[in-house]
């Protein structure tokens, strides 16, 4: 197969010598099958050949187990046709040693050849000849610095730097590799496995940060940082022979149980230590649902999580353990022929269906309560049964497209008529909705009083489980989806694809803040559905403006409330609101963190950050209601270096020079709200209504423009060495200057939306954009890049709107505002895998299949600080 890179996988036609000897029995296997087509043909250097390829392209889509092999695998299969594209051109080129690789290319295949020689047989031969030619390059270095002494030292020198480009360039790539294949996994829904890969790149960065660009720096903390705060499945219990179907919390959340068809059961806690295993030999007479199309996944195991009991028919009696797998009680004689228990939401009563349509009530000493008895329709393959919260109804399928609810205080029974076969029965919390699904198709809705209430159209469908906050609902392609109130109806609010096969069941821990989920893929995976949250400050009345303060310390917020706040980087307020300002004010620190400028439509003020005081250091008088288009407002101030003077511009061009007692200084034409000092307190730059950038010194003089951009200039940003200015436009340009050279270096496509904010790493070798001002075709996205115009990294945000973000002193933290809340992202690498590590601690620690369990072992006690 072809694997697709944004788009579809295809086929390919392979040749024995691509599969080897070794695998061409399979392939024939796998013709006689019809799954795959052979022939002989002739190759390129004309010689004959046996080849095989995928009998039709239809098969790649719907073929299951094809589909996981591939997403499993993608990342090598897609590096493997890229060298096979290298092999075939150096093979076209006459062997010719200018295309074997070279480089960090001939390390990576270096390394895979390590790895996976049986997978690389036929491009095992371009390989070597690849690492042939570097030793032939090294000898003849040799010679040439033994054959000509006079110039050893210099060439010595060059050689040097040349094997150092190289040695630092292959660990680069080494490092953009793993984290490319961490970006394809959380792109896969796999945030899991992207969060291990991320962790493995950080460690190795950690270990080679000296040699290590800032380019692939950045890339491998926003690849963890993402991976870490996307992640919310903690743990996985894998290396089963066996899919589980049915899985459920004990009452203190602390412990899992699971059932396989076989009636097998085995207990875990939250860590993934195994504490018991339950065997219970099945009835040979009852055949048991499997994992085909068509059937539920039903069998006689049946869980009270309030109470701790499990329940199992062996084909003989039935059976209650506590979930230490300690047994409780022995119903004898009760399990003869049963194919489906439940035990009541009290632990008190066991209902079972057996295969003749039979239902049967025990009280836990195995009294017979009740007996119901279905209808002659009665079909034994799909008959899920459960008891309502309250204990007063048990519902049952008949597996003929109906629901009976039997009342067991009358015992008057009830038919509810779906439309296909249920799979799963599921009440609300108060007993007076039953969900059922209809197998593959949708989702049913039903009062107690008979009356079906709506109808949920899901393809796919299997389970579905009702909380107080919508329902779940599992699904046949692997995924789970979330579905809450809307306009008496159901709305999907979000889909997690949280397996590579059918999802047969999910189950919440007692608080509602994990879930356990069983698939046909043979693992039992645990969600923290908080997963990791970066902490934020979100205002009761929403947001405004935001800025972060020089120091790094302190984050100020206009609000809608018309406040300005000060708050602390964890969230915690650190100051009560300034006096009244207007919530359309636009906020500026002063160099030293020790002021606030406030600047709106009217008024700039100056606010002592200790005190709270303001001093208006400027006011212009209001004309009559004029509209918006045609007012004078200031925009957002900006200090000078040694925080002695204010500029700050107005829609009409001009921009004042203000010292701090309110005193103009100079009045500079033909700029606009959008003005800026330089770092160093050298240059002042203003976008202008003609799409340039407008300079002056400090001292008013104009410098020449910097011009370049087709679309009005909608942010600026110096860095902080103020060698660089970056520009954004409202078409979504990033344009970036050499204010040294005096030229513009790059125009980047960067946003599809206006770019709202810059802000520069204090490296000067990173800065971060950020787009959309609220409108609904904004995409608020934040990009990182590096000065020579490098794209490194684009991440989502929860909003259209990103009107602010400012890195932290240091470089390890990048703060942003959209219109509800600032949020602080960590990019620090020792926080980000100390916490990544805790995370994915107990996996590395109780799963026996993993390989890279050392990942986060502690070489010294001083690893992570």
């Amino acid at each position: 197969m072809q694997p697709g890179v944004g788009t579809e996988d295809t086929r390919r036609v392979a040749t024995k010598a691509d599969l080897n000897d070794k695998n061409w029995s399979l392939v024939k296997k796998l013709a006689d099958s019809r799954l795959v087509v052979t022939s002989r043909g002739s190759t390129e250097n004309n010689s004959e050949q046996e080849t095989v390829e995928v009998v039709h392209e239809a098969l790649i889509r719907n073929w299951g187990q094809l589909r996981e092999w591939m997403e499993v695998d993608r990342e090598f299969r897609t590096w493997q046709e890229q060298l096979r594209s290298a092999k075939k051109q150096w093979e076209e080129n006459n062997r010719d040693n200018g295309s074997l690789l070279r480089g960090a290319a001939l390390a990576k295949a270096e390394e895979k050849l390590q790895e996976r020689p049986e997978d690389l047989e036929a491009e095992k031969q371009f390989i070597q000849e690849s690492i042939q030619g570097r030793k032939n390059l090294h000898r003849r270095t040799i010679i040439t610095l033994t054959s000509f002494s006079v110039v050893a030292s210099l060439i010595a020198l060059v050689a040097g730097i040349g094997w150092w480009t190289a040695f630092t360039g292959g660990k680069n790539y080494q490092l953009i590799a793993r984290i490319q294949s961490s970006e394809a996994l959380f792109a896969s829904n796999k945030q899991f496995d992207a969060l291990l890969e991320s962790i493995k790149a950080g460690k190795q960065m950690k270990k080679e940060l000296d040699i290590i660009t800032p380019t692939t720096e950045m890339q491998v903390l926003v690849t963890l940082m993402q991976s870490l705060y996307g992640v919310k499945e903690q743990n996985r219990f894998e290396g089963y022979n066996q899919p589980f179907i049915k899985a459920s919390f004990s009452s203190d959340g602390q412990k899992i149980a699971a059932t396989n068809m076989d009636n097998v059961i085995k207990i875990w806690d939250l860590s993934g230590k195994e504490i018991a295993t339950l065997n219970q030999k099945q009835s040979d007479n009852i055949t048991y649902s499997s994992s085909d199309p068509g059937d539920c996944p039903v069998n006689t195991v049946s869980f009270s999580p309030n109470n701790n009991i499990i329940a199992a028919s062996d084909g003989h009696d039935i059976k209650l353990w506590d979930f230490n797998g300690r047994e409780l009680n022995n119903l004898q004689g009760k399990g003869k022929d049963i194919t489906v228990t439940s035990i009541s939401n009290d632990g008190q009563l066991i209902a079972a269906v057996n295969i003749d349509g039979k239902v049967k009530v025990w009280n836990r000493n195995g009294e017979e309560i009740h007996n119901f008895q279905h209808s002659e329709n009665f079909f034994p393959l799909s008959n899920p049964i459960s008891f309502s919260p309250d204990n007063q109804i048990l519902a049952s399928a008949d597996g003929q497209e109906n629901i009976v609810l039997w009342n067991l205080n009358t015992e008057e029974a009830k038919i509810l008529e779906s439309q296909f076969t249920v799979c799963s029965i599921d009440f609300n919390s108060n007993s007076s909705v039953l969900a059922v699904t209809d197998y593959l198709s949708g989702i049913e809705f039903w009062s107690l009083k008979s009356q079906k209430q709506n109808f949920v159209d899901d393809f796919g469908v299997i389970t579905v489980t009702q909380y107080p906050e919508g329902i779940i609902s599992t699904n046949w392609d692997g995924s789970i989806k979330f579905w809450e109130s809307f306009s008496n109806g159901w709305k999907l609010k979000s889909s997690w694809k949280i397996h590579s096969a059918p999802v047969w069941n999910v189950s919440f821990s007692p608080d509602r803040k994990m879930l356990v989920s069983v698939s046909d893929d043979k693992t039992i995976k645990l969600w923290n559905l908080e997963g990791i949250k970066p902490p934020s400050i979100r205002p009761i009345n929403g947001l405004r403006d935001m800025i972060l303060s020089p120091d790094g310390e302190t984050i100020a917020t206009v609000n809608a409330d018309d406040t300005i706040k000060l708050w602390n980087l964890d969230g915690t307020l650190r100051q009560e609101p300034f006096q009244k300002v207007s919530s359309s004010s636009k906020i500026t620190f002063s160099r030293d963190s020790k002021y606030l400028v406030s600047s709106d439509r009217n008024v700039v003020q100056l606010w002592n950050i200790e005190s709270g005081e303001p001093k208006t250091i400027i006011k212009q008088k209001l004309p009559q209601e004029l509209p918006r288009r045609k007012r004078n407002d200031f925009g957002k101030a900006s200090f000078s270096s040694d925080d002695k003077t204010i500029a700050v511009g107005r829609k009409d061009g001009t921009i004042k020079l203000l010292n701090l007692d309110g005193k103009e200084i100079q009045t500079l034409q033909g700029g606009s709200q959008l003005v800026s000092y330089s770092p160093n307190g050298k240059i002042i730059a203003s976008a202008s209504n003609n799409n340039t950038i407008k300079l002056w010194t400090a001292d008013g003089k104009e410098l020449p423009s910097l011009v370049g951009s087709s679309y009005s200039i909608t942010s600026l940003r110096f860095s902080p060495d103020s060698k660089i200015l970056v520009a954004g436009n409202e078409n979504g340009n990033l344009l970036i200057w050499s204010l040294t050279e005096k030229k513009l270096l790059h125009t980047l496509q960067g946003h599809t939306s206006p770019v709202s904010s810059l802000t520069f790493r204090p490296d000067n070798k990173i800065f971060a954009s950020a787009s959309g001002n609220g409108s609904n075709y904004d995409d608020g996205r934040i990009k990182f890049w590096s000065v020579d115009g490098v794209e490194i990294k684009t991440l989502k945000t929860n909003s259209s709107a990103v009107p602010s973000i400012n890195f932290r002193p240091d470089g390890k933290m990048l703060v942003w505002s959209n219109q509800m809340e600032v949020v602080m992202w960590n990019l620090d690498l020792n926080y980000l895998l100390s916490q990544g590590c805790d995370w994915v601690r107990d996996y590395l620690k109780n799963n026996p299949n993993i390989k890279d369990s050392h990942i986060c072992v502690l070489e010294t006690s001083q690893d992570f600080n």
